[in-house]
């Protein structure tokens, strides 16, 4: 199958039967990573403990990007062979901010993983 991006409720939704990932937007972590190595879409169990922006402060608190509002995704490429997309506002905190960053999460045809390029 080719690879597909649907954002949509809050989240983002990769496949491309080989690969199932799932980025939360309300609460920004990506929660979900699957997959099937036949490529016919049977994803598996969930494989992923959880993929979060975490920063530790001068006084060992962590603050998560879970907690820290919602981020925004945009749509770069979306055609038969690629489907690709910006996920904005990944932040820290809410309240001071210290860390934001921009991840690009890219999904080909035929591929058995998800790219994540880091930005920020």
């Amino acid at each position: 199958p080719d690879a597909v991006a649907i954002i949509d409720a809050g989240q983002v939704s990769f496949g491309n039967g080989y690969v199932c990932a799932v980025f939360d937007l309300l609460a920004p972590r990506l929660t979900t990573l699957r997959g099937d190595f036949m490529g016919r879409g049977s994803y598996g169990t969930n494989v992923l403990a959880g993929g979060t922006l975490e920063f530790e402060d001068e006084i060992g608190i962590v603050h998560s990007s879970v907690f820290a509002g919602p981020a925004t995704a945009t749509v770069n490429t979306s055609s038969p062979g690629v489907a690709s997309v910006d996920i904005s506002g990944i932040r820290d905190s809410s309240s001071s901010t210290v860390v934001e960053e921009t991840w690009t999460l890219t999904l080909a045809t035929g591929s058995r993983s998800l790219a994540l390029a880091v930005h920020g």
